[in-house]
């Protein structure tokens, strides 16, 4: 079992509410990659929108400056950036962090409009073919000039970028709940990534990826994407998800809720559908099986399911999830620098972790110094 935090420019306690909001700015990104680095994390995936907000190629590569060991799952929407350009970053960044990239396919709709791309669900997809078939013979040594003509993609004269430390390029990992995401998957996908579901459908859908794959001769990993909230007791977990719902209104939910649908994603409907697009009155009321919440898409884009509970409780459901078939998982709970350190301390020693990359101790000593040097964010030691 392999472990991902999360990174991203916007944090807080409760982000979703501007009281709740924190300033996030160069040392504080530096001194939550430093807990990643130091914390048995395996790395994080760095996300990105289609629309305004930072870039994720800069902020990993000011990260992969002061970390020693954790991997970069850089977020990339295909529709934003030709797939020559993307082999060029990928070979840089892989050479310049040691062999520390992975590559997030993102075929989502969110913002691209506003980017330009008015592509339709399906062509999304197809169109993400195409970009993957240029991006690995541009990175993967195919001798030059490359060319290819297709129904989105018209590439003349394209020059392979050459090797990356990776053999034979960084892992690609691509999401989505569709069939023509499956299928996008099991063509050109190191990682199938998606969002978490109830533990019996999630296992009915990995077992349908991997049948797919094998019908293909692919053998393709999977990851899973789920939100954490780990206490001491179930009694103090569960009353920080009622906090959460606090600082949440029902106006802005049906905004959110809006925005969601025009998406056309199967994954966000099918997490939409655990809740019904209304706030509970208490948090418990969406728990849909022991120490699973369903709540969490009416806060935010993404998965709505939230493990919620004990580290004992958590890692069991994790467990669960792994026995299922998932082999990689993406945490998250906000705020990620305390969230991180309690993942680490608390969840992280019960569960059946790979084997991560040494120098763990000097990153350690990098993590806590940066996280003390955070005044006023009460970072947990």
């Amino acid at each position: 079992m392999e472990v991902y935090w999360y990174v991203f420019y916007v944090d807080g306690q409760y982000p979703w509410h501007a009281s709740k909001t924190r300033h996030v700015d160069r040392r504080y990104l530096k001194a939550l990659g430093a807990t990643i680095d130091a914390s048995g994390f395996h790395g994080a995936l760095v996300a990105t929108g289609a629309g305004g907000g930072w870039d994720p190629w800069v902020i990993s590569s000011t990260l992969a400056a002061h970390t020693e060991r954790m991997r970069f799952l850089i977020a990339v929407h295909p529709s934003l950036l030709s797939p020559t350009l993307l082999a060029k970053q990928a070979l840089t960044f892989d050479h310049l962090s040691g062999g520390r990239l992975d590559i997030n396919i993102v075929n989502g709709h969110a913002g691209l409009g506003a980017a330009g791309v008015h592509l339709q669900h399906d062509e999304r997809y197809a169109h993400g073919a195409e970009y993957l078939d240029v991006y690995r013979r541009v990175i993967g040594g195919a001798p030059g000039p490359i060319d290819f003509q297709g129904k989105y993609l018209d590439i003349r004269g394209g020059q392979p970028v050459g090797k990356p430390i990776q053999s034979p390029y960084p892992p690609i990992w691509i999401g989505g709940s569709s069939d023509v995401a499956m299928d996008l998957a099991v063509a050109h996908g190191d990682v199938y990534a998606s969002w978490a579901e109830p533990l019996d459908k999630h296992a009915a859908h990995i077992a349908a990826f991997r049948s797919a794959a094998a019908k293909k001769g692919r053998k393709v990993q999977t990851a899973m994407t789920v939100h954490v909230v780990v206490r001491d007791t179930e009694a103090q977990a569960w009353a920080e998800v009622d906090t959460m719902l606090k600082y949440a209104d029902q106006s802005a939910v049906d905004a959110l809720q809006r925005g969601l649908r025009a998406g056309q994603s199967v994954g966000q409907e099918r997490a939409s559908s655990l809740h019904g697009g209304r706030l509970p009155k208490h948090a418990r009321d969406l728990e849909i099986s022991p120490n699973v919440w369903a709540g969490y898409g009416l806060l935010r884009v993404g998965s709505s399911i939230t493990l919620v509970g004990t580290p004992q409780q958590v890692a069991a459901r994790l467990i669960e999830y792994h026995d299922a078939g998932v082999d990689k998982f993406i945490l998250s709970h906000h705020p990620l620098p305390e969230e991180a350190l309690r993942i680490a301390d608390d969840l992280l020693p019960l569960l059946p972790l790979s084997p991560v990359d040494p120098q763990r101790e000097a990153a350690e000593r990098t993590a806590r110094t940066f996280n003390n040097q955070l005044n006023g964010v009460g970072v947990r030691t």
